[in-house]
């Protein structure tokens, strides 16, 4: 899975299943997902679950901190180094 397939997908899932009444919503890839309320916790939650059974990583306890939520590219990086560690 590619960067930009990540990419495209975490935004998919966010906008159609997380954020779907937010009709005029731009998700950038450095707009900040919780602090500007496109995302709530329980929202993190449900987008930890598809990033674990859509690319079968999983989140260590100690993982699970708003600082790998912040923004999309915040959410890729951490996917990314996780594919990183399991090669």
């Amino acid at each position: 899975m590619t960067e930009e397939q990540i990419e495209q997908m975490l935004k998919d899932f966010i906008i159609q299943e997380l954020a779907y009444d937010q009709t005029n919503l731009v998700l950038t890839n450095n707009l900040k997902i919780i602090e500007q309320r496109v995302v709530d916790s329980m929202d993190i939650f449900r987008l930890v679950r598809f990033v674990e059974e859509e690319i079968g990583i999983f989140w260590e306890p100690e993982e699970l901190v708003l600082k790998n939520f912040e923004t999309i590219d915040h959410i890729k990086a951490y996917i990314l180094r996780k594919l990183a560690l399991e090669v």
